[in-house]
């Protein structure tokens, strides 16, 4: 009986424990299956963003070979995925750029991503700048590959993130790991091997997920089924202004613009929201719900100051394995920027035409084989030719005919295309009535992004009445010219500061200095100044000259070169510009020495005269008494007497 309870008690104790056994293996099941829908679940949100990303995405192993590349890294660079997988990351990056990429994985960990710009090849061969980010992959403390996101800079950013991973191995583990099952301790070191490799895997989906979203430029949130924020990037934190602890549970329709108004933008400039956008909002709401994703919507955010965001939108929706809708995700990308530029564009676009319609100089363009595409009012204006009756010409329908101005036609062309520039180039064209009208053109070649001719941009201006000022200018100097070489006054031409620049051949001989030597000297060095009184009567010509701006018939002296004093008279007056600034001087030299010389005897005649006048006055008053003593009407008077008083009547 003994023997009998002792082997109960042996069975009894034995079936406890198979039934703690299979309570754990119970449990031990369950946690699998919750790890398994996690991994699904993590797997089908890492493969809807990757799929809706704008990035280029890569992945390579720690030889650098590409073990996997998105869509959007595949397009950017012109290949597709098949042509980059297992290939080195060198087949895209340029000879001179490789010893620069050998640094770029130095000190880089996940926690401390590889940022900045940066150049791959296209395979057509030609180079393409990006902005990369990139982060180690690492299994045990060891480097066993990076992953990175790449943007094509060269389009304005406006390549979307954009990252897909494959996680087939962990499927076809899961499903290995199931098949496999025998025995009971054989399933439970089973379960639990996979299910640490599913938490890794997880974790890794997880970090991957983070990198990506975190080192995009643009702006992710994610939110819930209802549209509550869950998650958001520091991008999309920087575009609405709120700080992460605000954003998370507010709903995504409070960061939208819901009511009509006029709003300050991020641009600059006010916006006005209509009713219309805000029934476009809708639409594009609805075409959500109906397929599940909408692309390149712009719209607007309005941001913690209450200004508005312009934004690049792309939101897709998050599915659990049942196919029910978890959530979003969105992708946002600021185009404050963007916008200015358009504005800008269209500003300056608005600007040049309103340029073209109202110059007056005539505008033409031409395509890459030289036929007139563009003219304004006033080339027909000037040319007498419509606008209908040029567009499709070539310009040479403008050019005479004749071999001079073939001649001169083909110099212009030669100019042109050597310097892709000609600037104040004078030509001679046919009008349509057969006039020859004279213009003065400056044309710029016009070129495309590649460097490839696409025309030519010709502005042009009417000189006939330039060249009739220039012909009647010319005309005045030589007639000017004429009259200072053949004049016999002296005429001398100063600076503003007195120093001569010109005088004529009669200058030169009246001060025996050459024409050389006088344009070193200056106006004052031909005067005379050696008494106090000659220097006064200088100032106060100069003084005279200034007040006034001309002098006449002032007499003054020179000292001629070999020292000889000579009479001059003078005629001055002061040359200015248009805007009345004293330009020089021009002074007229008469030599008036013989005039001198005249006028002293003169002077001298005419004291002569008043001299005898004085003296004959009291003898012709003498005159009558001697003549009466000579007839003795005073009494007797000798002979001697009589000779000497007719001698004084002679006298």
């Amino acid at each position: 009986m003994d023997d009998l309870d002792k082997i109960k008690e042996k069975y009894v104790g034995e079936l406890i424990k198979l039934r703690q056994r299979i309570a754990e293996l119970e449990a031990s099941e369950t946690e699998r299956k919750q790890a398994e829908k996690k991994l699904q679940e993590s797997e089908e949100q890492y493969r809807l963003l990757t799929e809706t990303a704008q990035e280029g995405i890569y992945q390579l192993d720690s030889s650098a070979n590409y073990i996997f590349v998105n869509e959007a890294f595949a397009k950017i660079l012109g290949y597709t995925r098949e042509e980059l997988l297992g290939k080195n990351a060198t087949i895209v990056i340029p000879e001179h750029g490789r010893e620069e990429a050998t640094t770029i994985p130095e000190g880089v960990s996940p926690d401390n991503p590889s940022r900045g710009e940066f150049t791959l090849t296209h395979k057509s061969g030609h180079e393409i700048p990006v902005y990369y980010s990139m982060v180690p992959q690492k299994k045990q403390g060891q480097i066993t590959g990076f992953t990175g996101t790449i943007i094509n800079i060269t389009e304005r950013k406006r390549a979307e993130i954009a990252l897909k991973k494959a996680h087939d191995e962990l499927e076809k583990r899961v499903k290995e790991r199931t098949d496999n099952l025998k025995a009971v301790n054989e399933q439970m070191k089973q379960e639990i091997t996979e299910r640490k490799l599913s938490e890794e895997r997880i974790k890794k989906v997880e970090n991957s997920l983070n990198n990506i979203i975190e080192s995009s430029l643009d702006g992710i949130a994610v939110s819930d089924n209802l549209g509550y924020v869950t998650r958001t990037n520091k991008s999309f934190l920087k575009i609405v202004g709120y700080e992460q602890k605000e954003i998370i549970g507010t709903h995504i329709m409070e960061l939208s613009v819901t009511e009509a108004g006029n709003y300050e933008s991020t641009t600059g400039e006010p916006v006005e929201i209509t009713d219309e956008f805000l029934l476009l909002q809708w639409e594009m709401i609805e075409k959500l719900f109906e397929e599940g994703k909408i692309s390149n919507w712009e719209s607007y955010y309005r941001r913690k100051d209450k200004k508005i965001v312009p934004v690049e939108v792309n939101i897709a929706y998050l599915y659990n394995e049942e196919g029910d809708i978890i959530g979003s995700v969105g992708i946002n990308r600021d185009i404050t920027e963007r916008k200015r530029s358009e504005r800008e564009i269209k500003e300056t676009k608005e600007f040049l035409e309103n340029i073209f319609k109202t110059t007056a100089d005539g505008i033409l363009v031409t395509d890459n084989e030289g036929l007139i595409t563009i003219v304004n009012e006033a080339t027909e204006k000037m040319l007498g030719y419509s606008k209908n009756e040029l567009i499709g010409k070539s310009t040479s329908v403008l050019n005479p005919k004749g071999k001079q101005y073939e001649e001169h036609a083909e110099k212009y062309l030669t100019k042109l295309f050597e310097g892709n520039i000609v600037t104040e180039f004078e030509f001679t064209w046919l009008k349509k009535d057969g006039n020859l009208i004279d213009v003065e053109v400056n044309a710029a070649i016009l070129k495309d992004s590649e460097d490839n001719i696409t025309g030519s941009l010709t502005s042009i201006r009417d000189i006939t009445e330039r060249r009739r000022a220039e012909r009647e200018i010319k005309e005045a100097r030589d007639f000017f010219e004429n009259i200072i070489s053949t004049t016999v006054d002296g005429i001398i031409i100063t600076d503003p500061q007195g120093m001569i620049t010109r005088v004529n051949e009669a200058v030169e001989k009246m001060s025996g200095y050459t024409h050389e030597e006088l344009k070193e000297m200056h106006i004052s060095q031909l005067g005379n100044f050696d008494d106090e009184f000659r220097l006064w009567l200088r100032r106060d010509m100069v003084g005279k000259l200034f007040k006034n701006g001309s002098i006449k018939e002032f007499e003054a002296m020179w000292k001629k070169k070999d020292g000889e004093l000579l009479s001059i008279e003078l005629n001055a007056a002061l040359l200015k510009n248009k805007e009345g600034e004293i330009i020089g001087g021009v002074i007229g030299v008469r030599d008036i020495s013989e005039k001198k010389k005249i006028q002293e005897i003169e002077m001298k005649n005419v004291f002569i005269s008043n001299i005898s006048h004085e003296f004959r006055t009291p003898l012709t008053l003498s005159i009558g008494p001697l003549e009466g003593l000579l007839r003795g009407e005073h009494g007797y008077i000798g002979t001697g007497g009589k000779d000497q008083i007719g001698l004084a009547l002679r006298n």
